[in-house]
């Protein structure tokens, strides 16, 4: 690694750190919202508004065409290129509004749920908040503010948490769901535009169009098929069980994936920006993603071992009684765990490394090889469409390896590095946790978590005080988050 290489490294990790504090303030929130919405309204509410989520979910990959993300792998932006992006963006929110206005009536016969099409038109509005407030994320991220954005983030996250729980107390519904991302949108777009440093007077450079556009289609393409990717199954229990079943696994797959979609996914902008500041050093970048990596793997896969174990418990404390029929899919989506922060690692590195195409390809193939399997599969129910998910993506992993080490310096070598210790650690958990199950299965829910979490506690110091390699990297995890590189 080069001497001016350290510098940089410093001030990622600095960077990151204040992101990784401010999305774990963000996630506590989000759980907040997610354990006294649980009890505010019922699964069918949930399920009304999941399909409307699935469509809103889908056009919310394409809000900005990926200009945003293409913008953010350039080199330089003149201030010309920045009004440019400004109103190519502002043009693509209005475009997706539209779009999604003309798809509301059809998503509602689709999936015969006349509630739809209202909850889309107002959903719509969300997609020109976005696209003015997109260029002004950029000048942020780029600047390596990546601090700024997340507390504007949660401070829009708090307003739509606080009216979406007023509203559901009053009777309101799925309603409440819809109006949490309409506030939530509004005062993030509010907050970027207050804190970035776009100024729209003067001329836009239009020479540089085609470049914005053709990269970012290429980002937006892939943003699509890899949302689709994730939400398939989705889809498939939305058609063949309905509302109630599709309330359940959406709950089942929100817990499961919560660490990631709510931690790791916000550090996508900070991971692709500091990225390509070391696309020129690949030892650099091959270390960089190594750190990242590992420590990432040592907050999923513990929390993975809690929730295989002891799904009703969990959901019985956060949720409610009345979610303990989803234990079962939470059980086969935590299974998933490991393997999430590989998912958004793969759109790191190919987009820092400029393989956008290479990246599109790659996520329609693993969308393919999900369809076809449910499509074959998924007469079995919710269950086995979850098994089935979280399998296809497990026997896929070695492919995926494959294409990244053809597009980029990160190799298989390196994730294996990066996940074997916290990988023992936890199996070493979900083993000691099933041999207790007798001390925490017979007290009452809170007694039980205490327990759990004593049982957590002590293994992983007995197991770091035996296992010196496990140790360091631990060390060097809890570096990473206060912001030192190591």
């Amino acid at each position: 690694m080069s001497a001016p290489t350290q510098p940089l490294f410093a001030r990622l990790a600095a960077g990151g750190a204040a992101v990784v504090w401010v999305q774990a303030l963000r996630l506590l929130l989000r759980l907040v919202s997610m354990v006294t919405l649980a009890r505010l309204l019922s699964p069918l509410d949930f399920g009304i508004f999941g399909m409307a989520a699935l469509v809103y979910g889908l056009l919310q990959t394409v809000r900005d065409l990926g200009l945003s993300a293409a913008a953010m792998q350039q080199g330089s932006l003149t201030p010309g290129e920045s009004r440019l992006l400004f109103w190519l963006q502002s043009g693509a929110g209005l475009l997706v509004a539209a779009f999604t206005c003309v798809l509301a009536p059809l998503a509602a016969a689709f999936f015969a749920q006349p509630a739809l099409q209202p909850l889309l038109y107002a959903l719509a509005v969300s997609f020109l908040l976005q696209g003015i407030g997109g260029q002004y994320r950029v000048e942020l991220g780029r600047e390596l503010r990546f601090r700024t954005i997340s507390l504007i983030e949660a401070g829009g996250l708090v307003a739509g948490i606080v009216v979406a729980i007023a509203l559901a107390f009053r009777g309101h519904g799925y309603w409440s769901l819809a109006a949490m991302i309409l506030v939530q949108e509004c005062t993030t777009a509010l907050g970027l535009m207050l804190a970035a440093p776009v100024r729209l007077a003067g001329r836009a450079e239009f020479t540089g169009t085609g470049r914005f556009v053709r990269t970012g289609l290429q980002l937006a393409g892939f943003n699509l098929v890899q949302y689709a990717a994730q939400m398939v199954d989705q889809a498939f229990v939305a058609v063949r069980f309905g509302s109630h079943a599709l309330g359940l696994y959406g709950r089942a797959w929100q817990l499961g994936t919560l660490p990631t979609y709510g931690l790791v996914a916000g550090l996508t902008g900070w991971m692709i920006q500091g990225l390509v500041k070391l696309r020129d050093e690949p030892e650099a970048f091959r270390q960089w993603c190594r750190r990242i990596l590992n420590t990432l793997a040592y907050v999923c896969l513990p929390l993975g071992a809690v929730l295989v174990v002891a799904p009703e418990l969990i959901l019985r404390c956060l949720l409610g009684h009345q979610w303990t029929e989803a234990a079962g899919l939470l059980r086969w989506l935590a299974l998933s765990l490991p393997l999430q922060p590989w998912l958004f690692a793969e759109l790191w590195i190919l987009a820092a490394s400029r393989r956008s195409r290479r990246l599109l390809l790659w996520s329609m193939v693993r969308l393919a090889a999900l369809a076809t399997a449910l499509t074959i599969f998924a007469a079995a129910g919710p269950a086995a469409i979850a098994a089935i998910a979280v399998g296809v993506q497990w026997l896929l992993l070695p492919v995926s390896l494959w294409v990244i080490g053809r597009a980029s310096p990160f190799r298989a070598w390196d994730l294996a590095a990066a996940s074997v210790w916290p990988g023992l650690l936890g199996l070493v958990l979900g083993a000691a946790l099933q041999l207790t199950r007798p001390w925490w299965e017979e007290a009452a829910d809170l007694p039980a978590v205490l327990i759990i979490t004593g049982i957590m506690l002590a293994t992983t110091l007995a197991l770091a005080t035996s296992c010196p390699p496990l140790r360091r990297e631990l060390r060097a995890a809890l570096q990473m988050i206060h912001g030192r590189a190591g």
